[in-house]
């Protein structure tokens, strides 16, 4: 193999990259394979035969998830109009829609003056998950936000659950 890193690499171990599950699966795949699946040009070309199999896979997960997109819409779109937060299917499995909404920072220097006025200088580092957490219950309140931060949008959380 050649590239910008072949000679420091050579003397590294090779790093197999997965969580361990993953990795007892892969190993068990290699170890079925025949001999003559193991050299050079027959394992590049069932690589090749994976990663296009893999490709036809993603098309197809990919229209599954326009369809699933469509279907939670509509239910998203039926239970508002008709007033149903969960439902019990046949099948024992339910499925509930809860709001939620979102924030941006609309004003940075106003939201870090914020911070510092409310002594929270350790976080001016503001991850999304954090602005939620801490604009979310505020507005639940009806406390104002923190300067600087608007509520930017709403969506719906599906939560689905296997009977």
């Amino acid at each position: 193999m050649a590239g910008k890193y072949e000679a420091v690499a050579k003397g590294l171990p090779r790093e197999l990259r997965g969580d361990p599950k993953f990795r007892e699966r892969v190993d068990a795949v290699k170890a079925q394979l025949p001999p003559e699946q193991k050299t050079a040009v027959r394992a590049a070309a069932l690589y090749e035969t994976y990663r296009a199999w893999k490709e036809e896979l993603q098309k197809s997960l990919d229209e599954a998830q326009v369809r699933l997109s469509a279907a939670e819409e509509t239910m998203w779109d039926a239970f508002e109009r008709e007033g149903v937060s969960s439902l019990k299917l046949e099948s024992g499995c339910s499925v509930s829609v809860t709001p939620a909404i979102t924030f941006r920072v609309a004003e940075p220097d106003k939201l870090r003056a914020w911070m510092v006025a409310n002594g929270l200088e350790g976080k001016l580092t503001v991850n999304s998950q954090w602005l939620t957490a801490a604009c979310g219950d505020r507005a639940v309140e009806g406390e104002p936000l923190p300067d600087g931060v608007v509520m930017s949008g709403a969506y719906n959380k599906t939560n689905y659950r296997r009977g």
